[in-house]
């Protein structure tokens, strides 16, 4: 069985992730690289073989041909594209911070619990409880 991933964010991040997916994951595919960028997101998809590129990441999420996504785009859209790819059915691998606000952190793991065992996330929070200390 081989798993289609789509990359969304082509930077530098993006731009590993695809290179790991295409040259170093036996058993998965580099489906679809997605940037609002489409010459970057051409660029990363042309290098590591890529089937299709993107410049929409929530309709990259939903296509048919895609089994899971890793998020590796700018900071503030981590949470709401987990939601989405959660939403979805969609495995994700989100890069840190999944948020720097712990209520969006708790409500995309509320999301993935409700999603029982079709829903998978890994992604860290880029908060903390701990006091500060001068």
């Amino acid at each position: 069985m081989t798993i289609r991933i789509a990359v969304i964010g082509a930077g530098l991040m993006g731009a590993d992730h695809a290179k790991i997916v295409a040259e170093e994951l036996p058993g998965a595919t580099l489906q679809l690289v997605c940037d609002m960028d489409e010459q970057r997101a051409r660029r990363v998809a042309d290098a590591f073989g890529a089937f299709d590129i993107a410049t929409d990441p929530k309709g990259a999420i939903t296509r048919q041909d895609v089994d899971a996504v890793i998020i590796a785009s700018p900071d503030f859209t981590h949470a709401p594209l987990s939601m989405a790819c959660i939403a979805a059915g969609k495995r994700v691998l989100c890069e840190k911070p999944l948020s720097q606000a712990s209520a969006d952190c708790i409500a995309v793991m509320e999301a993935e619990q409700k999603g029982g065992a079709n829903s998978s996330s890994s992604a860290s929070c880029g908060v903390t409880t701990a006091p500060i200390r001068k």
